[in-house]
């Protein structure tokens, strides 16, 4: 297993900011505590693990970042929710491995 790919990423309402990357073409908000994640280059198939961590909380309790819906071979959705639904406000960071 090698990584293919990290990022870690800030999140302050509406605003992303991607402050270290490796093969991440864009992270962007598609709706609250929603990201879509690309690769610059895409992985060579879609049996690739995905590990999230979180620093922050948003001001919520119970926070955790899980992957939505499906993996494609450019990319992939994240989403960070609390007991009280989806939530902004969470740094965000994770890693791509084959």
């Amino acid at each position: 297993a090698c990584f293919r790919s990290y990022g870690y990423i800030k999140t302050s309402g509406a605003t992303v900011t991607l402050e270290k990357q490796l093969n991440i073409a864009s992270v962007v908000r598609i709706a609250v505590g929603t990201y879509t994640i690309t690769f610059t280059k895409p992985m060579p198939n879609t049996n690739y693990l995905i590990f999230t961590g979180l620093e922050g909380d948003g001001g919520q309790d119970i926070v955790k970042v899980t992957l939505k819906a499906s993996k494609t071979v450019n990319g992939f959705n994240i989403i960070a929710f609390s007991q009280n639904g989806t939530i902004d406000g969470a740094n965000i960071s994770f890693g791509v491995i084959t």
